[in-house]
């Protein structure tokens, strides 16, 4: 039976501890997350899906032991408007091992933050984000089979989006979100050059 401490300690929101004992927890979500956070990652043996949503700053204790985790397979983290939610998220996704194949980043900005860095994920096959500011930072990703653009239209990517794109050879799947509804905006998309 794997008992789970989960305790706030000092504003600390603590997962792990000196009896801590989870070898069968596979799956963790952490939901509105602020302030502090610490987990004993090296606790969580056999994590295959973390899921993440910083509500605002958070500073993630810890974090570095992520990178050990060579079962994690599948992240999701999320932020609101605020950066320091952004800097939390980035900072588990830095400390993301290469395990990694499936990744959604959600409710980044658009246009306001830097796109985090991917390099580090060499086996990502799936992406889902909401920002076509990650298209140039793709072409490193020789695994991504789909890539997933839940806010946006098809006719939202550019010229420019699109030579990128051509340049992640093992792409097979582009699905988008939000399609055009009515016919006279579809034919407006293309005239305007939209495409």
């Amino acid at each position: 039976m794997a008992v789970c401490r989960l305790g706030v300690e000092d504003g600390t929101v603590v997962l792990g501890g000196q009896h801590f004992q989870a070898p069968q927890l596979s799956s963790l979500s952490l939901h509105n997350v602020q302030g502090k956070l610490s987990v004993s990652w090296s606790q969580l043996g056999s994590l295959k899906e973390l899921e993440a949503r910083f509500l605002g700053e958070a500073v993630v204790l810890g974090a570095a032991e992520l990178s050990a985790q060579t079962k994690l397979t599948a992240l999701c983290l999320g932020w609101g408007a605020c950066e320091g939610g952004y800097d939390s998220a980035r900072m588990l996704l830095q400390a993301a091992p290469p395990s990694v194949q499936s990744l959604a980043l959600e409710a980044w900005p658009a246009n306001r933050l830097p796109p985090p860095a991917l390099t580090k994920l060499t086996q990502l096959t799936s992406l889902q984000c909401g920002s076509l500011a990650i298209i140039p930072l793709l072409s490193s990703l020789g695994q991504l089979q789909e890539l997933r653009f839940s806010d946006h239209l098809a006719a939202s990517l550019s010229v420019h989006d699109l030579a990128f794109l051509s340049e992640v050879t093992g792409l097979r799947r582009l699905p988008f979100g939000r399609r055009l509804a009515e016919p006279g905006l579809r034919t407006r998309c293309l005239k305007d050059g939209g495409w």
